[in-house]
């Protein structure tokens, strides 16, 4: 089976906000930190990734999924 690279950016946003909603319900990173980390790959997805959106697009995606 054939994924487009949205699938795939959508099935990745689904495991880090997972990830990172798990992390800050456990206390284990504070909800600022969280926000922190959601920024910081944005940014990086945003410099590598072409074609898939811009890293503001990607940081509101990973926000909305978190609930913030």
């Amino acid at each position: 089976m054939k994924y487009s690279s949205g699938d795939q950016l959508n099935a990745m946003t689904t495991l880090v906000t997972s990830l990172l909603r798990a992390l800050d319900e456990q206390g284990v990173l504070k909800h600022d930190e969280v926000r922190s980390v959601v920024k910081d790959a944005a940014d990086m997805c945003g410099r590598s990734a072409e074609g898939i959106g811009s890293k503001f697009y990607l940081e509101e995606m990973f926000l909305n999924k978190m609930g913030d």
